[in-house]
């Protein structure tokens, strides 16, 4: 699975290389960690709603302002405010994100879309800058590989790479786990606070259509039903 925020047709690096993030890595085949060659550094600022309706119609609207105020414009006379989450676009002409006529910055709202088989299986997603890619994978993971519900999947302790071979993980993450990532190279940083791993939420149609849901456990959230 590939979650992809930019645009494909401006990409310098093949997606193959690529971690999903717009993160590109160069993986080492001795068992130890991987380098980055090109990060941003993390604000976060988002709101996600996830919704199905009585004739199975679903829907995932991820809005943010990015930074805060976010473009500091409004729409006159609403209180409404731009973002500006087409910021994180850099003036180095061999750059990925490069600013160019018709291209669309690098960014990390991504909404995201369950389907097995061509059916709906719902939306979900998870919020938090440049924590979006690898936590929704990590979402995936736990409710695909796992087996885990909507709620489990979101109250799984998450990791996240913040650079490098920089690594945090929570406080909950299995100690066996990152132990063995400080084998194979990873800088491995034990995080107490929980706020910049992701704020998830998830809407699962099970096979025999009753609805599963889940709200992230590390923030403000809701599942409503009526």
């Amino acid at each position: 699975m590939i979650l992809l925020a930019i645009d494909s047709d401006m990409l310098l690096v093949p997606v193959s290389e690529s971690n999903g993030s717009g993160c590109y890595i160069h993986r080492l085949n001795n068992g130890q960690g991987f380098e980055s060659v090109s990060f941003f550094s993390q604000e976060f600022s988002a709101v996600l709603i996830a919704f199905f309706n009585g004739n199975a119609d679903a829907g995932n609207f991820c809005s943010s302002h990015f930074n805060n105020f976010g473009s500091k414009l409004s729409v006159p006379g609403t209180g409404i405010l731009l973002n500006n989450r087409g910021k994180n676009f850099s003036l180095d002409p061999a750059h990925d994100n490069c600013l160019a006529p018709g291209k669309k910055p690098y960014h990390t709202i991504i909404p995201g879309f369950l389907l097995k088989d061509g059916e709906a299986v719902g939306p979900f997603g998870v919020m938090g800058a440049f924590m979006q890619p690898q936590g929704q994978v990590q979402v995936v993971n736990n409710l695909v590989d796992f087996g885990l519900n909507p709620q489990e999947a979101l109250d799984a302790p998450r990791w996240q790479w913040t650079g490098g071979k920089n690594v945090e993980v929570e406080a909950s993450f299995d100690k066996t786990v990152v132990e063995d990532l400080k084998q194979r190279g990873h800088d491995i940083k034990v995080m107490e606070e929980f706020t910049s791993f992701g704020r998830g939420q998830i809407i699962v149609r099970q096979p025999d259509g009753v609805y599963a849901a889940g709200t992230e456990p590390r923030t403000d959230g809701v599942v409503a039903a009526w």
